[in-house]
């Protein structure tokens, strides 16, 4: 703790705070003149009173308020046209927060204040009063309660004694310095500092020495089970709720601010505690909450599907969303420490997790008010690390808690405190399928009352799809505690609006609204064509609006006449930043922006969440009852799905626990070669052959590389000259260069495998990407994890390998003798490989078969148009050579043919206008 602390001081000495005005105004000296002119001309007619006097007055009033707009318009122009510099794009998001949102305050949280006529430092108190009350709001739970609840994880105690024994010295076992730096390296660059005021680019700039005391400093705390006085404390900000009302008290979401260092530890017993529970298993697929490769995606697809599916079959469906609680607030720990007792997990890492939990405080922090210090003695801090892990692991036990025995099986999806019931079935036993629910209703109450939690009836929704809406009025509803939950018309479940006629109208008409509000805000940005450029207007609408169209509207059965509404709003943002007129043609407008359809994208999204899937762990039950849906949304997607990802998923052995798996030595870069389009390729192969030689001496040298046609064939190669070997294979499937790359590496694995003689290897390939996927290891794609496993096993045969990039064609003999086998591996004589299957260029191919549905032929047929440059074109000349190229704007010599125009010459040159003239041979074109 003393090391932290001296952390903090120097932290605190070395910072220099300053406060910039709020304004800082340049002053136009045009400007400053003329408003000495007006106060003199307005004196003057002040004085005199004579109408000539005052209309001097006026006059110059209006020229000084035309010289005032014109700067206003200059200094929002320069803003607008800075934001693209790459240095300055942090600065687009809270300008377009601010045109999105100009009447919203800074600090919503400040009307509860002006509202009560009270203080800041009140205001904190009684806020502080809601998030930490002084008695616990859940019930009281005893240990027997808890007990019975968490025998239905997965048996987590390990048979094997191998298993056990390691098991017990993960739980036991120092933090490693691979575990501090992996967590260094993947943690976030810009965060809030806690209470002490550390950041994690101070941790991160620490030197060798200095990280070493840092984690002697982080395995005192480990070992000694006490966490330092810091770490315990939060800053709590409280966030508005989005829809909420600002002057409630309850409408604000408590967002802990924690110490970065007491973030940083959780991160390693965070990684420590994954890897127990993938051996294990302990999560259900129904999770889909804050763990690896899932997302809301897969409760939208599981709800959203089994509705549509069943309205299709002309049978009745209901879906019970649960509200429970302060879910995080109010989670007892006695309940999280017997799920973590559960886990198998004992010693040093149980008291840890202990120390975490207890004797924890807080601050309410609003303006530049604190309140004073309030204990925690419920739930997790939201903003720290391990709490969204361990609220889920106390709702593990949630889905083998409902019943088994019911005529209708009710299904349940989590994502952390959302809850989700459904069931189907026919119409004529309607009564039964409502019996089913409230049995499983009650089911989860009694487990969530047995956890310490309580679901609230009045913001628990129902929803009832029938095929006869009037269904609704006559069908009992559900009860809980006694209270019925009535059937609404429409509810919404993570973001999305469904209705009981699954129509969707509510959820497209409020998703168009969201865009139309940022095509306003673009249109700002654009400055008249002064501001930013169009590229990156257009990115900034496709991250602000086209993400809300695209996360949950491709997984619902939208009807064409919906999509084709959202592509018309889309077109219609695309011809305003590009300067394009609204009556252009729609295939040469996508083709020349280089854009695809709004519907063409979704679609491909929707196989994009169907191939993570896929790729995760725990996704087959998921996929078997999306597929058992065959006339929803998702279910019909499994046709194409299934026709490009033929091969089942290739299964990798378990990893060695965090605090024994050394990660490989990668080098991405060459000593004094910053990029290789700007050193000469005599200096590049100079350093490199200094790395070969000098850094990397006595390894036997492998060199990879890989081949990849127009057709997207692809083939890669292997060679290791000290040992005169060499090994070509062809993919399969078509890929893409880095999934190449991987097989290449993975043909180095095998001959380093093969050749016992070896005992220290150094694989040199020219892909950065193909070693930052490897650099990954258990959490990269799945061919790149097979490759890094199998890397990582050559180490138990006794073989040292390192893996160096290194530029291509600059006259390596190795890299150059490896590319022309790689070329000539496209020979049908040369055996296929069995390493990479559909399912790892599975991405690639998808986004291949669909865009032969692209409305421009060129584009469909994998051949887009080049498209014009921003940085040569002043914005009205791209314009007007993009309304060329779409057919928008007719030549002179065109129009004076074809509708009577006075000239057929060209304005610039006198030539006769034609397009050939104008892109061939007009002078003033062609410097571009």
């Amino acid at each position: 703790s003393d090391f932290f602390t001296h952390i903090a001081e120097c932290a605190r000495s070395a910072t220099t705070r300053c406060v910039v005005p709020a304004g800082s105004p340049c002053p136009d000296v045009k400007l400053l003149n003329l408003r000495a002119a007006r106060r003199r001309a307005q004196r003057i007619a002040i004085r005199t009173d004579r109408a000539e006097h005052w209309t001097v007055h006026n006059r110059i009033d209006a020229v000084c308020r035309r010289q005032a707009r014109r700067l206003r318009r200059n200094s929002w122009s320069g803003v607008c046209s800075s934001l693209s510099d790459p240095r300055r794009r942090n600065r687009a998001w809270p300008i377009m927060r601010g045109l999105l949102n100009p009447r919203a305050p800074r600090h919503p949280v400040l009307a509860i204040a002006v509202a009560r006529g009270i203080t800041e430092f009140e205001l904190s108190e009684l806020l502080a009063d809601v998030f930490a009350p002084a008695s616990p709001v859940s019930p009281s739970v005893s240990s027997d309660t808890l007990g019975s609840h968490h025998p239905a994880l997965p048996p987590s105690a390990p048979t094997d004694a191998a298993v056990s024994q390691q098991l017990a010295c993960l739980c036991d076992a120092e933090f490693t310095e691979h575990e501090l730096a992996r967590v260094l390296n993947r943690r976030r660059h810009r965060s809030a500092p806690g209470p002490d005021g550390i950041t994690h680019s101070m941790l991160r700039n620490l030197d060798d020495d200095q990280r070493h005391l840092l984690l002697v400093a982080f395995n005192e705390v480990f070992s000694s089970g006490s966490l330092p006085d810091s770490w315990c404390t939060a800053t709590v900000v409280p966030v508005l709720k989005r829809g909420k009302p600002p002057r409630n008290l309850t409408s604000y979401r408590p967002i802990s601010l924690t110490s970065v260092p007491g973030k940083t530890m959780e991160a390693m017993a965070l990684h420590r505690l994954q890897w127990i529970t993938t051996s294990s298993g302990t999560f259900p697929p129904q999770q889909c909450g804050f763990r690896p490769l899932r997302a809301t995606a897969d409760a939208i697809a599981a709800v959203v599907g089994t509705l549509e599916q069943a309205l299709h079959d002309r049978e009745a469906a209901l879906l019970l969303l649960l509200d429970v609680q302060s879910a995080f607030d109010c989670l007892p720990h006695a309940a999280i420490i017997e799920a973590v007792c559960a886990l198998g997990v004992r010693g040093k890492l149980l008291r840890y997790i202990q120390a975490f939990l207890a004797d924890r405080s807080l601050t309410v922090r609003v303006g530049k008010a604190t309140s004073t210090p309030r204990p925690v003695t419920t739930g997790v801090p939201q903003g720290s690390v391990l709490s969204p892990f361990l609220f889920n692991l106390a709702l593990a036990p949630l889905t083998e808690c409902l019943p088994k025995q019911d005529d209708f099986a009710v299904r349940v999806v989590i994502y952390a405190d959302d809850i989700a019931l459904y069931v189907r079935g026919p119409t004529r036993c309607l009564a039964r399928v409502r019996n089913s629910l409230q049995n499983a209703l009650e089911a989860v109450a009694g487990f969530l009352d047995g956890i310490g939690l309580r679901i609230s009836a009045a913001k628990t929704e129902a929803l009832l799809v029938h095929p006869r809406a009037s269904e609704r009025r006559t069908t009992r509803p559900v009860t809980l505690h006694g209270v019925p939950i009535p059937w609404k018309t429409h509810v919404r479940y993570l973001g999305l609006t469904i209705d009981h006629r699954l129509k969707w109208n509510l959820e497209v008409g409020r998703v168009r609204r969201e865009t139309r509000r940022v095509e306003g805000a673009v249109r700002r940005i654009l400055a008249r064509g002064t501001g930013s450029p169009a590229s990156f207007a257009m990115n900034i609408y496709e991250a602000m609006a086209m993400s809300k169209v695209h996360y949950a509207l491709p997984l619902c059965g939208l009807r064409p006449i919906q999509w084709n509404a959202i592509d018309a709003d889309h077109r219609r943002v695309l011809r305003m930043c590009h300067g394009l007129p609204r009556g252009s043609r729609v295939a040469a407008t996508l083709a020349e922006t280089g854009a695809w359809p709004a519907s063409l994208t979704g679609e491909l999204r929707a196989l994009y969440h169907l191939e993570r899937l896929n790729r995760a762990p725990d996704g087959a039950p998921i996929l078997s009852q999306l597929r058992a849906l065959p006339d929803s949304r998702v279910g019909s997607l499994f046709d194409m799905f299934d026709s490009i990802v033929v091969d089942s998923a290739h299964e990798i052995p378990p990893w060695p626990p965090p605090h024994q798996r050394v990660p490989l030595p990668i080098g991405f870069e060459l000593p004094g070669v910053r990029s290789k389009r700007n050193t000469p390729a005599c200096a590049i192969a100079q350093e490199a052959a200094a790395r070969m030689d000098q850094d990397l001496a006595g390894r036997t040298q492998f060199f990879t590389d890989a081949s990849v046609l127009q057709d997207h064939s692809a083939a890669a190669a292997c060679t290791a000259p000290q040992l005169a070997l060499k090994r070509q294979c062809r993919l399969v499937y078509r890929a893409s260069s880095t999934t190449a790359e991987l097989v290449g590496i993975h043909l180095a694995a095998d001959l380093i495998r093969e050749s016992p003689q070896v005992s220290r290897a150094a694989i040199f390939t020219d892909s950065r990407s193909a070693l930052r996927q490897l650099a990954k290891e258990d959490r990269a794609p799945p061919l790149a994890e097979r490759v890094a496993w199998s890397l990582h096993s050559l180490r138990e045969y006794g073989c040292d390998v390192a893996l160096q990039w290194i530029p291509s064609h600059v006259g390596i003999a190795g890299n150059e003798a490896a590319d022309d086998l790689a070329k000539a591996a496209h020979d049908p004589a040369v055996p296929l490989t069995t390493c990479a299957d559909s399912a790892d260029s599975a991405r690639q191919n998808l986004r291949r078969e669909i865009v032969r549905n692209h409305p421009d032929e060129r584009t469909a047929a994998g051949s887009p148009p080049r498209h014009l440059p921003e940085s040569t074109l002043t914005r009205k000349e791209r314009s007007f050579l993009l309304a060329l190229r779409t057919g928008s704007v007719w030549p002179a010599e065109l129009r004076h043919r074809l509708r009577g125009a006075l000239s057929p010459l060209c304005h610039d040159c006198g030539e006769r206008e034609t397009m050939a003239h104008l892109f061939l041979f007009c002078p003033a074109l062609s410097g571009h």
